[in-house]
């Protein structure tokens, strides 16, 4: 794994944070590509600006590279406002820009425009499991011709928001994200590893989760993390001498 990133944040931390995703990922962003942008894009790309800059990646040439991204329920809770507009005002009341930025391949799509990635992109999975489903599709592009390295983007909400309702006391829904640029194995590599094994394996019974991920990151490990996988098999991280980058919104102006 060359670079790794997380992030937690709340709504209007993510609201605050698109005039700022330019200058995280060293690249000018047309203001149309993130203007209607979900909350879960947001954080994919703050997620990804970070590990680039805490890596080697910063000059790196991403044209060739492959985009993976899983999110959880993405743009459901816009997508329900937006039926309520349906059937009050019809079609018009609609925004055209639901499909492009609110279904499953919208931050895959918007990490390949803002890193110029011309390799393939795509959406895993929507659903509660789409973390184990993106770790088997990403262990099977890894190394082939010809991508040189793979980002795989985990996102999600929890508690999930929910449009019309009072926000429970103690649960304000917070937007995690994970960023892994990963690249075929190498046996001289001292960093962090990923290995997602056919059985299970020194795993603590919990499934793959992107808070699940963020956690582990986030304690500085010193010992291997393994999960297992909805679909079969397990996953693990096991650290190297390579320092982890995880940040909060409080530590993005640092």
């Amino acid at each position: 794994m060359t670079a790794h990133g997380c992030v937690r944040m709340t709504g209007e931390d993510l609201l605050a944070l698109r005039p700022q995703l330019g200058g995280m990922i060293g690249r000018t962003l047309p203001t149309s590509l993130l203007k209607h942008g979900d909350e879960q894009t947001i954080a994919a790309v703050a997620c990804i600006g970070r590990a680039i800059q805490n890596s080697d990646l910063g000059t790196t040439d991403f044209t060739n590279w492959g985009v993976l991204a899983a999110p959880r329920f993405l743009g459901r809770t816009t997508m329900l406002s937006a039926v309520r507009r349906f059937f009050a005002e019809g079609a018009w009341g609609v925004s055209p820009h639901m499909i492009p930025h609110r279904s499953l391949h919208a931050i895959s799509g918007t990490l390949s425009q803002a890193l110029a990635i011309h390799g393939p992109n795509l959406g895993i999975g929507g659903g509660p499991g789409c973390a184990s489903e993106a770790l088997l599709a990403v262990a099977a592009m890894v190394g082939r011709d010809p991508l040189p390295g793979v980002w795989a983007v985990f996102t999600g909400w929890d508690p999930e928001p929910m449009p019309g309702q009072d926000e429970p006391v103690g649960a304000r829904p917070v937007c995690s994200a994970v960023a892994l640029a990963l690249r075929a194995a190498d046996p001289s590599w001292r960093g962090l590893r990923l290995r997602v094994a056919p059985t299970k394996t020194r795993t603590n019974g919990d499934c793959v989760s992107v808070e699940a991920l963020c956690d582990w990151l986030e304690s500085s490990p010193a010992t291997t993390g393994g999960w297992r996988l909805d679909c079969g098999g397990a996953v693990e991280l096991t650290p190297g001498v390579a320092s982890i980058c995880c940040i909060h919104a409080k530590r993005l102006a640092a």
